[in-house]
C-alpha cells in the first residue's frame, strides 16, 4: 500500500484472511519512524494480532491515482512551456478522483493559455512517451536538471520520474509516487478550472482518464 506523501493519497483496499476476516482500508500513514499506519474498518469477523492475511490494494482507485500523478507532471512542464520558467510548484494534491496544482505565477491564466495548456498535455498523452522511475544520487539528478520541490529535504539518494521525449525530457522530477508506465495509458485529460489562492499563486484542478469523459460529457 502507498501511504499519503507528496500531495498523494494514500492506497484503499482491503486486508483479509479468506472467509473468516475482511478489513476496508480507507487510506495509509506513514509515521515518522517510517511505520506504514492502514486505517479502515472490520467488515467481517475479528483482526486478531499475528495472523497472516492477505492485503490487496484497490486497483480501480490506484490506477486513477497513477494516471492524476502522472497528468501533473505533464501540467508543470506544459506550464514551464507556456507561461515561463518562473513558474514553481508550491503544492499538489493527487488521488483518484481528481489532481490539484498550485504555482507561482502573478496574474490568472487567460482562456487561450489554459487552452494551450491542455493541448500540450494531451499531446504528449496521445505521443504516448515512456515513463521511468529511477534512483539516483542526489547531486547526478540536479546536474541533469531534476525539478525539486523547494524547501523539501532530500536524502544523498532521491527517485525521478522521467517522461522521456523523442530529444528531450518532457519532463524529470524528484517524485516518490505512483505512475503510469508510459503517458498514452492516461488517458484524456481536461482542465475543471484556475483560479487564485494567494497573491503571486494559483491552482489548477484537473480531470484525467475516465474522469475527464464524464467532465466532458
Amino acid at each position: 500500500f502507498y501511504a499519503e506523501a507528496g500531495g498523494q493519497a494514500g492506497d484503499e483496499g482491503t486486508i483479509s484472511q479468506g472467509e473468516a476476516l475482511e478489513i476496508q482500508i480507507d487510506t495509509v500513514r506513514k509515521t515518522a519512524a517510517d511505520v506504514y499506519v492502514h486505517f479502515g474498518r472490520v467488515t467481517k469477523g475479528t483482526a486478531a494480532a499475528e495472523e497472516t492475511v492477505t492485503a490487496a490494494v484497490n486497483p480501480e482507485t490506484r490506477y486513477a491515482t497513477m494516471s492524476h500523478h502522472t497528468a501533473t507532471h505533464l501540467l508543470q512542464a506544459a506550464l514551464l512551456q507556456v507561461l515561463g520558467d518562473h513558474v514553481k510548484q508550491s503544492g499538489s494534491a493527487v488521488g483518484p478522483e481528481s489532481l490539484r496544482f498550485d504555482f507561482t505565477h502573478y496574474a490568472a491564466m487567460t482562456a487561450e493559455q489554459l487552452a494551450e495548456v491542455e493541448a500540450k498535455i494531451n499531446r504528449w498523452v496521445w505521443e504516448n512517451h515512456p515513463v521511468r522511475c529511477s534512483v539516483l544520487p542526489l547531486k547526478e539528478a540536479q546536474a541533469r536538471g531534476a525539478i525539486a520541490l523547494f524547501g523539501e529535504k532530500y536524502g544523498e539518494k532521491v527517485r525521478t520520474v522521467e517522461v522521456k521525449g523523442d530529444r528531450a525530457p518532457v519532463s524529470f522530477e524528484l517524485c516518490g509516487g505512483t505512475h503510469v508506465n508510459a503517458t498514452g495509458a492516461i488517458g484524456p485529460v481536461r482542465i475543471v478550472s484556475e483560479s487564485a489562492i494567494s497573491a503571486g499563486n494559483r491552482r489548477i484542478e484537473a480531470v484525467a482518464g475516465p474522469k475527464a469523459i464524464e467532465y466532458t460529457l
